[in-house]
């Protein structure tokens, strides 16, 4: 009968840290059967601080399985501050790390929450934590961090929280079986549906690594040596190591490289009470376990080939094993002899609460290569196994697996002190899918392929590029795969590398030298501004679209429906010039097919950026970029488009011949140049400050150029006519003959007007004739860079054409560029991929997977871990018994050196006198030693080093706890009041320094007015992810489309279908994205680029149509256009940042257009019915029920402080709010106030079984809803 493969589940990755190097050179050291502990020296003990008594003491055993840079650890990708870092124990730390490399093996983005990844984690008992509280040198403040970073409820749920991963997060402990039985769990988990793939992570590192003390009769070796069934079987070695497997459902497992072999079953029980103590094990116990999992895994006994036993090597446990597995299995069919049995426990320890994974990676590696190595150390059989009959025998060679059999089966056995027993039966992974024959011989065509990669610090983006480089050169693996692989199974990191090329070996001599490597100079913060520059005739030349169809995914789509637009015949000659490089040359001069050629490559290039998620903030056209930006816009629609680049290249064609000359000199100096020389030259273009184009009569300009001599540079530009000068003039009449029954709509991206030179907002209206007379008129690029550099501070200037003229002028009006195509057509690394990989170092968000191409996953170096130790002072202490300067070894390790240790009277518990001498002193040194007391501080609870004014508080590991005590320990220190929303407005260290100078200077415990907005920006850039996760938006519910209080904001409003609704401060964007299902057309703003970059990713993901900007509200006309929304939605709570509410009511007023209105609402849980006291409203809201992150607090201190300042808490602020709407021209058509308890929308954090919500001094408050609707008077909206 065919067993039932839907419940088996696949090992699809795997990494550990074990004594012996890699898993490679690990598995060759246990096939030649090699002992991996370590016999340390006197002096390497003494240098890891362990006692000289205990190292001296004649039963003392100086072997472990030691773990090389176990104190090491690379925090800058996890986001850990060195002080956190410090105060974590090494197996939590090491386990983030092995965590992450075995994601990337199973070919997933580690940070990937797209997929529910659980994780199960088990770890050794903290002799870590142990050290610090011995040391006693543990401050106070120090002992929460600690706590939490070392005991073992924080394991799994610390990997969940820094991986971004939203399965069951589980520590389970059952003592030396408690990864096996992590990992039963976790195969449970699969086969219910709790996850969509698991994570199993155990480690065992003792701090320090260390010998033992032999005590008669117990479970650790006297002789240093852990013989596992051999007659001189004295104990066990306690060894080092971190393993981590990752598991999917074999049938979902990711396409690509073969998993490491599969789960078949797994069963787990305990021994109850039938054993000789409780520290005993029990036959009956592991015999029942082996058979339930056979029985899970429905296999017969017969089918397996190995055994890896837990065998710790105790004269005792062994045999009780080895009856125990061999009744199991000679019960089942196992034949006599079949079943080799191994323990890796004799290579490298007992690895405790990791030895059930340790076991696994190798029966997994033995089932995968098909041999079965020896078991180290093994000389004479221990005479109390009984072997008559019994299935099992040690290995004493490597043997080669008989592979007749059937698949290569293994069962892997792992027991626990107190009676937990687990067993889990593996085979070998099954065979990839062969390729055809015919397919095989088959090479894929060596097209371009871009290579993404990305790391946390600049040195770690370097060993990556070394490493793959490595790679590529010694296995030459098929391009689109690593591609693939890169893009699909890597997080996204700030410190950014693209490289493109037709093969491993180029992409590797690339990686090598350094050249045509776009590589970002500074990290990652957050999406910049794009802006597009769309090109104007003269760049064009034959076959100029060939690069982007082949490297730009969706242009050839965008190319077909942008020609379609086109006559038939038109469509065809365009087509060939675009695509054929031999297409005649000449012909494409002729301005008649030039400028449909340019618009055509234009639009589709746009269109296929903007697929792969590229967002324009602005649309720049030179000359006739400008009517492919008003297309792309929506002002023009497509076939009025084409209709009338058609004509517009034909009434051009038409005007008399003329000439265009190129000036190295500014605008004025050109105009002053002319004016001399006299004649009929106009300019036709200023591209910069000195990029000024001239235009008119061939000969004219001829004679310009030769009496020019030195006076300026000039080059002739390559063009048959004099554009946007006198000479097309004959061309106006039919172009706006060609516009006059065209409809033109308001455009939804900022577009720059070539006349003005200034951007016009979206929603703006845009004259009939505008582009007919931009023909005429100078074009005025370089201020619509300006203008562009000003409105969009560090956008990046994206050029979408097929050479670079406009980047030159871009970068001199200070905007970073990226050229979609060199002019150099055809050579690799300098097309559209190359270019969009530079765009992704700039940290442009893109649709990576369809950019890099279809491939399979296969397997490619990791991330290269690299960090300094981080041992907190307060361990060493603690193995030493003393502090001080020493020099301090890690056994096989490199030495590093503990300085003195610092302690301040706030951290060590001292009061009085001492602190009360600091304070006077420092008030005596005046400012002075501000900025030393400020790196103190930080240094002292971030652990942080090379400091520089420009460090950011948060990029080095703090957090608003955090700050919090900062803040208090630098005005204990100092002897002022710091408020601590001031410090998190400065954020940098010589913001925070130069805060307290002026606080010292002035005397004064207040410092100037907060700058709330800037408050309520830092406080949300932070909670962003918090309230993604929580329920105070209720994603879930959102995602469901149950959200009662957003539908009852939309009954209220009535029908919105087509209405253009603007929402400010619209956060992560929920609220907006509901409107737009009720078919509003939507745009959402918000100060937070965090935040507006969540909602773009919710209505990516919820298939809605919504524009999303990063602006402040004040912005808000700029940013979106004036007169152009029908509603105005905001909040109540929105309001309180704002130092202008009157301000706020006219920027309100500025958008809407005439007969459109403001809807405000604001729901709130507490609100109190017998009096609005902002400052309890507020803090009953983030107050009660459990917190949702640290910030709580702070928010809510600074909100409320807020709200009682500007007088806009619920009905106080109402009325100021309805006061300055009136004054701004607007209509108060109703202001309601509505009991919702009924809807009982936060019930997750403070309800109650009576359905009552109470605040925390237990006042009973009703949920109230207030809204607000006020409409622009009509006379008023026309008088704008």
């Amino acid at each position: 009968m065919t067993r039932d493969r839907s419940l088996d589940v696949a090992v699809t990755g795997m990494a550990a840290r074990f004594p012996g190097g890699s898993l490679t050179e690990w598995w060759e050291a246990l096939k030649a059967g090699r002992v991996l502990t370590t016999r340390f020296t006197r002096d390497e003990l003494l240098g890891a601080g362990v006692p000289p008594e205990r190292v001296d003491h004649p039963d003392y055993v100086p072997v472990r399985g030691h773990l090389p840079h176990a104190d090491r650890f690379d925090n800058d990708l996890f986001h850990v501050s060195p002080r956190d870092a410090e105060l974590m124990d090494p197996q939590s730390r090491l386990m983030l790390e092995v965590a992450w490399a075995a994601l990337e093996d199973a070919g997933r983005n580690p940070r990937d929450d797209s997929v529910r990844t659980g994780v199960y984690a088990s770890a050794s008992g903290s002799t870590y934590m142990r050290a610090m509280l011995t040391g006693g040198a543990l401050a106070p403040t120090a002992l929460d961090q600690a706590l939490r970073g070392t005991e073992p409820d924080y394991l799994a749920t610390r990997i969940a929280y820094k991986l971004g991963l939203t399965g069951p997060a589980l520590t389970v402990q059952t003592a030396c079986s408690s990864s096996l039985v992590a990992l039963h769990t976790a195969v449970q988990a699969l086969l219910n549906g709790e996850c969509d793939q698991a994570v199993v992570v155990a480690a065992a590192v003792d701090f320090p690594q260390a010998g033992h003390l032999y005590v008669p009769g117990g479970i650790l070796s006297a002789s240093g040596v852990c013989r596992p069934f051999d007659a001189d079987a004295d104990g066990v070695i306690a060894g080092s190591g971190v393993v981590a497997v990752v598991l999917s459902p074999l049938a979902d497992s990711p396409e690509g490289a073969a998993p490491h072999g599969v789960i078949l079953g797994t069963a787990i029980n305990n021994d109850g009470s039938a054993k000789a103590g409780y520290h005993a094990p029990s036959a009956i116990g592991q015999e029942a376990v082996i058979r339930a999992a056979l029985h899970t895994a429905d296999v017969d006994a017969s089918s397996l080939g190995y055994l890896e036993a837990h065998a710790t090597g105790t004269r005792v446990g062994d045999p009780i094993e080895w009856s125990a597995a061999s009744a199991a299995l000679a019960g089942l069919g196992a034949r006599p002899g079949q079943v080799a049995v191994g323990a890796v426990k004799a290579n490298i320890g007992h690895l405790d609460a990791a030895a059930g994974l340790a076991s696994l990676v190798k029966a997994l590696l033995v089932v995968k290569e098909g041999i079965v190595p020896p078991v180290a150390g093994f000389d004479a059989l221990n005479p109390l196994l009984e072997t008559d009959g019994s299935p099992l025998y040690v290995p004493t060679r490597p043997r080669a697996w008989n592979d007749a059999a059937g698949p290569r089966r293994a069962g892997v056995s792992s027991f626990g002190i107190g009676g937990t027993n687990a067993h889990a039966i593996i085979e070998q992974a099954p065979e990839p899918e062969a390729v055809p024959a015919a397919a095989a011989t088959i090479d894929r065509p060596a097209r371009e392929r871009l290579v993404l990669l990305s790391a946390a610090t600049p040195d770690a983006l370097d060993r990556s590029a070394e490493r793959l480089a490595a790679h590529l050169s010694e296995t030459a693996p098929d391009l689109t795969d690593v591609a693939h692989t890169l893009a699909a199974a890597r997080a996204e990191l700030p410190r950014r590398l693209a490289v493109s090329g037709r093969g491993p070996a180029e992409i590797a001599e690339r990686l090598t030298g350094g050249t045509s490597v776009a590589r970002g100079s500074s990290p990652v913060t957050g999406p910049a501004p794009v802006v597009f520059l769309l090109p104007g005739q003269g760049t064009q030349r034959p076959g100029m679209a060939v690069p982007f169809a082949e490297e730009l995914p969706g242009f050839s789509v965008a190319l077909d429906t942008c020609l379609a637009a086109f006559a038939p015949e038109q469509a065809t000659t365009l087509r060939r010039a675009l695509l054929d490089p031999e297409f005649p040359a000449a012909e494409l001069e002729a301005t008649e097919l030039a400028q449909p050629a340019i618009f055509a490559l234009e639009y589709a290039a746009a269109t296929a950026l903007t697929g792969l998620g590229v967002t324009p903030a602005a649309l720049i056209g030179h000359s006739l970029g400008e009517i492919t930006a008003a297309c792309l816009a929506g002002v023009l629609e497509l076939t009025d488009a084409a209709r009338f680049v058609t004509t517009r290249g034909r009434a051009m064609q038409g005007c008399p011949t003329g000439a265009m000359l190129a000036l190295g000199c500014g605008a004025a100096q050109a105009e002053k140049l002319l004016a001399e020389f006299g004649g009929a030259l106009e300019q036709a273009a200023v591209n910069g400050p000195d990029n000024v184009v001239v235009a008119g009569t061939a000969d004219e300009v001829e004679a310009f150029r030769a009496w020019l001599g030195d006076r300026a540079f000039s080059r002739p530009l390559r063009t048959s006519h004099a554009f946007h000068s006198a000479l097309v003039e004959p061309a106006l009449p039919e172009l706006l003959a060609a516009l006059s029954g065209v409809r033109l709509g308001r455009p939804t991206v900022p577009i720059a007007s070539n006349v003005t030179g200034r951007i016009v907002p979206a929603g703006a209206e845009i004259a009939p004739g505008a582009f007919a007379e931009q023909a005429r008129r100078t074009v005025r690029f370089a201020d619509a860079l300006a203008d562009a550099a000003e409105l969009f501070p560090g956008a990046v200037a994206v050029e979408v054409g097929p050479g670079r003229a406009l980047s030159a002028p871009a970068e001199a009006a200070g905007l970073r560029t990226v050229a979609l195509s060199s002019a150099r057509s055809g050579h690799s690394g300098e097309g559209p991929l190359a270019a969009l990989g530079a765009l992704w170092t700039l940290g442009q968000p893109l649709d990576v997977a369809a950019l890099c191409g279809e491939g399979r996953r296969i397997r490619l170096p990791g991330y290269p871990f690299a960090g300094p130790s981080r041992i907190a002072p307060e361990a060493l202490a603690g193995t030493a018994g003393r502090a001080g300067t020493r020099e301090r070894t890690e056994p096989g390790a490199a030495t590093f050196r503990q300085e003195p240790e610092t302690t301040s009277p706030a951290d060590s518990g001292q009061t009085g006198q001492t602190g009360q001498t600091a304070r006077t002193g420092q008030n005596a040194q005046g400012t002075a030693d501000a900025h030393d007391a400020v790196v103190r501080a930080w240094t002292q609870f971030l652990g942080a080093t090379a400091l520089i004014d420009d460090s950011d508080f948060f990029d080095v590991g703090g957090d608003s706890l955090l700050i919090t005590r900062v803040t208090s320990r630098l005005s204990e220190e100092l002897g002022i009041d710091i408020p601590v929303r001031s410090m998190l407005v400065a954020r940098t260290l010589g913001g925070q320094a130069t805060l307290i100078k002026e606080l010292l200077a002035a005397g004064a415990p207040e410092p100037a007015e907060t700058d709330y907005l800037e408050v309520n920006r830092a406080l949300w850039d932070e909670r962003v992810p918090i309230h993604v996760e929580s329920d105070h938006y209720d994603v879930e519910g959102f995602r469901r489309g149950a959200d009662p209080i957003r539908e009852f904001e939309l009954r209220e409003v009535g029908d919105v279908t087509g209405l253009r609704l603007a929402h400010l401060q619209c956060h992560i964007g929920l609220d907006t994205l509901a409107w737009a299902r009720r078919g509003a057309r939507v745009t959402g703003l918000d100060f937070s680029a965090p935040a507006i970059e969540q909602a773009r990713r919710f209505a990516a993901e919820l298939g809605l149509d919504a524009r999303f900007e990063t602006a402040d509200v004040y912005e808000s006309e700029a940013r979106l256009g004036s007169r152009a929304y029908d509603i105005v939605y905001t909040g109540v709570g929105a309001l309180c940042w704002l130092p202008d509410i009157r301000k706020w009511a006219e920027t309100v007023v500025s958008l809407l257009a005439p007969g459109g209105f403001l809807y405000l609402s604001e729901f709130h849980p507490f609100a109190d019915t017998l009096g609005y006291d902002g400052r309890t409203v507020v803090h009953d809201y983030f107050d009660s029920g459990p917190q949702i992150s640290d910030m709580s607090g702070t928010y809510a201190d600074t909100k409320a402080s807020t709200e009682n300042s500007r007088a806009v808490a619920f009905q106080h602020g109402l009325g100021e709010v309805v006061s300055a709407l009136v004054s701004a021209g607007l209509r108060i058509d109703f202001l309601n106030e509505h009991d919702m308890t009924i809807f009982q929308k936060f019930h997750s954090l403070s309800s109650h079984a009576d359905g009552i919500f109470k605040s925390a001094d237990g006042k009973p408050r009703v949920p109230l809803m207030y809204s607000l609707r006020a409409t622009l008077d009509d006379r008023r909206g026309e008088a704008l």
